[in-house]
């Protein structure tokens, strides 16, 4: 890894050293959307809540790039989104407030594009999945807004009895990308990194990205090598370090209109030392695989991620049934409409005593219009249908959870 580091810091060198003395001036940008959506949930184990609510997302991107005499072009942006937390754990009530996403500064030219910051790895960006271009997305949507299983902090009416290994229902639904599901890590994304883009290439292109500290963002440091930790669910970020992701993606679109797209990567993050010798877990690792076809509109595509054992207790493993994932969907636009179904099935293993598994299905089916220029309205429905090793409420024995989400919405890109 040191020696990554050092050629990331070379190459970075070499840029500085040929910078030239002119410039044009940075032209900046301001963008973002606003979307307001309206959904209404009938799901299992939901008597004493109301089934449908009301949200807006609100987002805005600043962002700068110039273009130097000898053809570096150089820029960088900031996007601030809305985050919702929970305020008292008797009334459950939420509390809204603006952060910062991501936060990133980038240099591109003939020889790739270097990015630096809080900002989506390669791996992300390269994956090929089913399509979600319609709605909010289907299964990669905005239906787990909606679903009490996600949003509520009320631990004696609406509880899911969570195994020793920290597996939830949120990252099972955010596993149609290599997102290391098995430790909850959906959010890892915008952790602070390096990321090198190679140029394309007869329609391929090929994408690493390095993370010193998975979950450590934007001002945070964290240089822990030995950590100590013991039982329940431990802090993410002091987990896992020396996060690396690699992808390659091709893309090609022949004189007869047909358009194919594939992808393969791999993800591996190092588990820190820990001086609890039944807490000590495996590395993280994750395999995923994506084939995509387009033709006249009509975009049919899927995609496969391996998990294998990564994350588990070194301790604890008495059952071996790998984390995995896979999603197919079919996806037709054609000026102003966008119409698309799509399905993902997830499962991991959960407590590694326990001979069941936590598995995940959503199918999602919806639509997009756009009404004018930077407007659009949307529609879907999502199904789903849990099923977990422990039981969802306390005093009930039930280990399924189906739902069903009617989201209904607009949105304003500007």
């Amino acid at each position: 890894m040191k020696k990554v580091l050092l050629a990331t810091t070379a190459l970075l060198g070499l840029v500085a050293l040929s910078a030239p003395v002119q410039a044009d001036p940075l032209k900046v940008t301001v963008g973002g959307s606003v979307a307001f959506e309206a959904g209404f949930a009938d799901e299992d184990f939901d008597s004493n809540y109301r089934n449908y609510d009301f949200t807006s997302t609100p987002n805005v991107v600043v962002g700068a790039e110039g273009k130097a005499s000898n053809g570096l072009v150089y820029g960088g942006k900031i996007e601030l989104d809305n985050e919702s937390d929970f305020v008292g754990s008797s009334t459950f009530a939420r509390q809204d407030s603006i952060e910062f996403d991501k936060a990133v500064t980038y240099l591109s030219g003939k020889w790739g594009r270097v990015e630096l910051g809080d900002e989506n790895s390669a791996a992300n960006r390269l994956t090929v999945t089913a399509p979600t271009g319609f709605g909010t997305g289907g299964f990669a949507g905005d239906y787990q807004k909606f679903l009490l299983i996600n949003n509520v902090g009320d631990t004696t009416n609406f509880n899911l009895t969570r195994s020793a290994e920290g597996f939830y229902f949120r990252g099972l639904a955010n596993s149609y990308k290599p997102t290391l599901t098995e430790s909850g890590l959906e959010d890892y994304e915008d952790s602070t990194k390096v990321t090198y883009l190679t140029p394309k290439f007869a329609g391929f292109q090929l994408g690493v990205s390095y993370t010193p500290t998975v979950g450590s963002e934007l001002t945070g440091v964290s240089r822990d090598k030995y950590t100590s930790y013991s039982g329940g669910t431990p802090a993410l970020w002091a987990q896992y370090e020396d996060l690396i992701e690699a992808a390659a993606n091709y893309s090609y679109k022949f004189d007869n209109g047909l358009g194919l797209g594939a992808s393969v990567g791999y993800n591996y993050a190092k588990a820190v030392k820990t001086t609890t010798a039944n807490a000590a877990r495996e590395d993280l690792g994750s395999l995923n695989a994506g084939l995509s076809g387009t033709y006249q509109g009509f975009t049919l595509g899927g995609g496969y991620t391996y998990d294998g054992q990564s994350g588990l207790r070194k301790a604890t493993q008495t059952s071996d049934d790998a984390a995995q994932s896979y999603n197919v969907g079919l996806q037709y636009a054609t000026g102003p409409f966008a119409v698309g179904v799509n399905y993902l099935s997830a499962e991991n293993e959960g407590d590694v005593t326990d001979a069941d598994n936590n598995k995940l299905q959503v199918v999602g089916l919806g639509g997009t219009y756009e009404l004018a220029p930077g407007l659009s309205t949307f529609a879907e429905v999502d199904f789903v249908n849990y099923e977990s090793e422990g039981a969802f409420l306390v005093g009930n024995t039930s280990k399924k959870y189906d739902s069903t989400v009617f989201v209904l919405g607009t949105k304003l890109d500007f």
